[in-house]
């Protein structure tokens, strides 16, 4: 699975460099060469210059709107402010006119109107030519002549004062010598002088923001026309390699969605690029589709399937990623149930051991706990062990242990070499598996009634090449080739063990019989060893009797 996960992450790496060249090296010509890459880039790079280009010429125009406007509004500056000075150096000379007019028809008529009107000219002269003065200072003009017209006009109004004390005192005589003097023709030549240098220079300011307009149109223009004389052919050769890179991107999504159905996953329908997103798309589908499909199996979870992958398409599939993960999917099935086979016969094998160890010492309890244990270990119904045992030189079976099945089939425990299947599977030493069981061959009966078996195993259990015993299940499953091959290495297990177990117990009876011959020749060495305990003591008699005999003889001599 590793090694399938590094393929994939390989393929995804070979897709992503796919694409990216393409993207970035439009064209259906192969990259071969360092030049061919320095042109497909500088061919690339012309549509970025050239819109560059453009984007530049716009700004330059709209910086040009920008200064005309600003050249607009400060020649519109110029014009109001030099309309307004000129105005405000109009007023002075109104107020001049008023103050003269209005001080000669006070001297006439005493008419308080008259008074009013020139106290108002008087009055408003002074802020007049503060405003003027702002002005000038703006416009960087020369003060010099306009202080001196203001210096002149405060003189006037000094003396036109004097003139209404005398008025108000009634010295006609000195108001009229007064204004004989005509102090404010004196003020009105300043003003002449000042008004004429003043609209000059105010013309002259005029003229130059009039000059500057008409410069800033005129570059405005010219700038108007480079940029349609450049933005065209630029604009076109624009369009030209975007519908080029349509063209390519087209081809690019089309090669891109080939290669997905070519690497990762053909659903076997017609390419249609009815929205390039789509065939992204359907590459990312299948790139998590895979994701999915490798964690599910990394999970264990052998049963999924890739979305989409039916029998009609699989052969279009073959060699993708998607074939690939299927077949290693299947592998790893494959691998699990043979590792979970492998499992089941070396646990049984564990525990049939550790049977065999907690009842070797006796074959009956042996025979009876091994058949029990590996019927429920092979989940049959019923079972029966026989084991060879010999009569006058002729070997034959004997039934030593039985599950579950009728007593009608073995009212004979006993089954002669070749006699029915049992015995030639002893005969010929060959498993049998049978899936179509001989009629009335045997039936697993239970509260329901009676069926007949659907798959019957005879095993001949085997040590050193000789036939021990052989062991008979019926079951409704058919057994697997693995679960013959566990009975059959249990087979060498029970064998081994009935031999040893028999040869202990021909070795026990043999003992047992030397064991009575023993006490035997004890008994019989302690009967002899009395009659000779007997004879010493009957010679012994005899000694003395022939001794006494022997005195008696002598004595009588």
């Amino acid at each position: 699975m590793q090694r399938s996960h590094c393929n994939t992450q390989h393929l995804g790496f070979l897709m992503g460099k796919t694409i990216f060249i393409k993207l970035f090296y439009p064209g259906n010509e192969p990259i071969t060469t360092e030049e061919s890459i320095m042109k497909r880039l500088i061919s690339n790079n012309l549509i970025v210059a050239s819109i560059t280009l453009v984007v530049v010429l716009i700004c330059l125009s709209t910086g040009l709107v920008v200064h005309n406007r600003q050249v607009v509004m400060q020649t519109t500056e110029v014009k109001d402010r030099s309309e307004l000075t000129l105005l405000k150096a109009a007023a002075i000379l109104n107020n001049l006119q008023a103050i003269d007019l209005g001080l000669r028809g006070y001297a006439i008529t005493k008419d308080k109107n008259h008074f009013g009107h020139y106290q108002l000219a008087l009055q408003s002269t002074q802020p007049t030519f503060d405003t003027l003065e702002v002005l000038l200072k703006e416009q960087d003009y020369d003060l010099s002549e306009f202080r001196q017209l203001r210096k002149e006009m405060a003189s006037y109004a000094d003396f036109c004062n004097q003139i209404i004390t005398a008025i108000e005192v009634d010295s006609t005589q000195q108001y009229a010598a007064m204004i004989s003097q005509d102090k404010g023709f004196h003020a009105w030549k300043a003003y002449q002088g000042f008004y004429k240098k003043l609209t000059a220079y105010e013309a002259e300011l005029n003229q130059q923001a009039q000059l500057d307009f008409h410069a800033a149109s005129s570059g405005s223009v010219w700038a108007m026309i480079a940029l349609l004389l450049i933005s065209v052919p630029t604009m076109g050769f624009v369009v030209y390699k975007l519908q080029q890179s349509k063209k390519n991107r087209k081809d690019l999504f089309i090669e891109l969605e080939q290669n997905n159905r070519k690497y990762n996953f053909d659903p076997g329908t017609p390419i249609l690029i009815r929205n390039e997103y789509e065939l992204v798309e359907s590459y990312i589908n299948n790139s998590k589709k895979a994701a999915e499909f490798i964690n599910h199996v990394a999970n264990g979870e052998y049963n999924v399937d890739w979305e989409g992958l039916h029998d009609d398409i699989r052969a279009r599939n073959q060699d993708n990623l998607a074939g690939a993960l299927v077949k290693m999917r299947d592998q790893m099935k494959r691998v699990k149930i043979e590792e979970e086979k492998r499992k089941w016969s070396s646990d049984g094998i564990a525990q049939f051991s550790e049977l065999i160890r907690n009842y070797q010492q006796d074959l009956a309890t042996l025979s009876n706990q091994a058949l029990i244990f590996l019927v429920k270990y092979l989940k049959a119904q019923q079972g029966s062990l026989f084991i060879v045992k010999e009569e006058g030189g002729q070997p034959y079976l004997d039934m030593a242990a039985c599950y579950a099945f009728n007593r009608k089939k073995y009212l004979n425990k006993r089954i002669e070499i070749g006699q029915g299947m049992v015995g030639q599977a002893y005969l010929e030493a060959q498993t049998i598996l049978l899936t179509e069981i001989p009629g009335g061959y045997t039936s697993i009966t239970s509260g329901l009634g009676d069926a007949t078996p659907k798959c019957l195993l005879i095993v001949p259990m085997m040590y050193n090449e000789k036939v021990q015993a052989v062991i008979e299940f019926a079951s409704f499953v058919k057994y697997e080739p693995y679960q013959v091959e566990f009975i059959e290495k249990i087979g060498e297990f029970v064998a081994s063990t009935i031999a040893s177990v028999m040869t202990n117990e021909k070795t026990k009876e043999l003992l047992e019989q030397f064991k009575a011959q023993t006490e035997q020749l004890r008994a019989q060495e302690e009967e002899l060893r009395q009659n000779m305990e007997e004879l010493e003591a009957t010679q012994e008699d005899m000694r003395r009797n022939n001794q006494e005999l022997e005195t008696k003889l002598l004595t009588t001599e």
